[in-house]
């Protein structure tokens, strides 16, 4: 939304608290009015003087480091996304090819949004002409003058803000915003690992209400609002090591406390390798594709969740990729998907083609399962398997080892909470 107005005035605000790599704090002034679109101007990663620069992850760019973010008013937390590189990677994924190929990766500096294009390919001794994807744009380099800069909406991390039409500091009077730095490099940048960054000191960009007439009306205007936000849980997928079984299913059923008693909307799974530095994601201080931000697609991969007692899937739930795929689809909408990126194996005969402009890196690293559940939650449980695929014959896909190796599985969900007013105060509740 665009103002033009002499009644807004833009702020800027420089951090009271900034320790590179760690952290950074805003405080934001009391007794005035703001619009709710707050945003982060100078998020990124420097190089210095010893280090080689590098480029972001292609997944989540810049948007990588901030691993958790808090809006507090005094100690009460308004609203948060925790492990955001994690969801942001999803995030940056749930978009149109075109909005992440023309506008993501000028904000975000990701490197999402396909065309396709003709490439020569030799194959088996022949030279054909197959079509592959290519991004429509690099990723911008940690260096400076190569555009190393993010500009953030906080409404992506911070869900209220999307729905709140006012931000009053004399309501919320000790407004704080508090960012955690990521520090695996591996999920910020794609290589030069071993080189030496810190992060850029970022500066919040507010839109002060200074018009008396506007501020009543839109303080007049102020009601209890109702907005969805992201919680978070996560349970621990074990290394699948059966001992010489090659189609040996391993199963995990877990249940996860931290949804109960709560109505739930749609329900997000993202696996991640448990060891960040594993040499099928990480080799030789540069990421293979994705690197370990995206979502782990092992093979033959399972999927039933228990909800109340009660399985929500038929039979033996999700049970082929495609599947999966499209169910994550008529959930979220639309996926900049690429090709065998949601598949466990990649067909046999590919391998040596040029998929993407990035060769075969990323394929199996974009296996989300997403579904709506809808309904209050007393009980959740949930099954997922996986096929054990020996190290051996791993290495001979591709050289990537990761489909029996320990996965941490985090699980975001919506909940819908409600800021109710109480004569110039305010409470947070569950609706």
């Amino acid at each position: 939304m665009s103002f033009y107005t002499d009644a807004i005035e833009t702020v800027y605000v420089n951090p009271s608290f900034d320790s590179s790599n760690f952290r950074t704090e805003f405080i934001i002034p009391a007794n005035k009015v703001y619009l709710p679109t707050l945003r982060m101007c100078g998020l990124g990663y420097q190089k210095t003087a010893d280090a080689a620069s590098s480029r972001y992850n292609f997944l989540v760019g810049a948007y990588g480091l901030v691993k958790h973010i808090r809006l507090l008013d005094k100690g009460i937390e308004i609203d948060s996304c925790k492990f955001c590189s994690n969801l942001q990677g999803f995030k940056n994924l749930n978009k149109s090819p075109r909005h992440n190929g023309k506008v993501a990766v000028h904000l975000r500096n990701s490197e999402l949004g396909f065309t396709h294009n003709s490439v020569t390919s030799t194959h088996s001794g022949n030279v054909n002409v197959v079509s592959n994807i290519k991004s429509m744009k690099l990723s911008a380099s940690t260096n400076k003058g190569g555009g190393a800069d993010a500009n953030v909406y906080l409404g992506e991390f911070l869900p209220i803000l999307k729905s709140l039409n006012v931000l009053s500091t004399q309501m919320f009077r000790h407004l704080k915003l508090v960012i955690e730095y990521e520090n695996v490099k591996s999920r910020v940048i794609i290589d030069n690992q071993d080189k030496t960054y810190k992060t850029s000191v970022p500066v919040l960009v507010i839109d002060e209400v200074v018009e008396k007439e506007a501020q009543q009306k839109l303080l007049g205007a102020m009601q209890s609002i109702r907005w969805v936000s992201y919680e978070h849980d996560r349970f621990d997928i074990p290394a699948n090591t059966p001992g010489g079984d090659a189609t040996a299913e391993q199963t995990v059923d877990v249940k996860l406390n931290g949804l109960k008693n709560k109505t739930i909307g749609r329900v997000l799974v993202v696996k991640q390798l448990a060891d960040d530095t594993d040499a099928s994601v990480n080799a030789n201080h540069a990421i293979i594709g994705f690197g370990n931000v995206g979502s782990i697609q092992c093979v033959q991969e399972k999927y039933q969740l228990r909800v109340n007692g009660a399985n929500i899937l038929p039979e033996q739930g999700i049970t082929k990729y495609n599947e999966q795929l499209a169910l994550l689809a008529q959930t979220y909408g639309d996926i900049t998907m690429l090709p065998f990126s949601h598949c466990g194996s990649i067909p046999s005969g590919l391998q040596d083609n040029k998929l993407t402009d990035k060769g075969v890196n990323g394929a199996k690293q974009l296996g989300y399962f997403g579904i709506a559940v809808n309904d209050f939650v007393q009980d959740f449980q949930l099954t997922y398997k996986r096929e054990n695929n020996s190290f051996a014959s791993a290495k001979a896909n591709n050289g990537q080892v990761y489909t029996n190796a320990r996965l941490t599985g985090h699980v975001y969900f919506e909940v819908n909470k409600m800021l109710q007013l109480q004569g110039g105060t305010y409470r947070i509740v569950y609706v």
